[in-house]
């Protein structure tokens, strides 16, 4: 069994698709029709779902008041 090798571009790309479902998720008119299609795209690849938590989780630290 070999690995599947991501080049810089489409990790890249997996990246930025994780942070518009993200946003697109939360936005208020966010439509059934965008649900779905993010659920499908989840589903597509193992490391589309990891990088939707993980850009989930950096959101959620990043809306948390800094501690001094």
């Amino acid at each position: 069994m070999s690995e599947e090798t991501l080049s810089e571009t489409e990790y890249g790309a997996i990246t930025d698709a994780a942070a518009h479902w993200c946003m697109r998720l939360h936005a208020s008119d966010c439509t059934v029709a965008e649900r779905q299609a993010f659920e499908q795209w989840r589903n597509a690849h193992p490391l589309h779902a990891f990088k939707y938590t993980a850009t989930t989780v950096l959101n959620s630290l990043a809306q948390q008041p800094v501690k001094r």
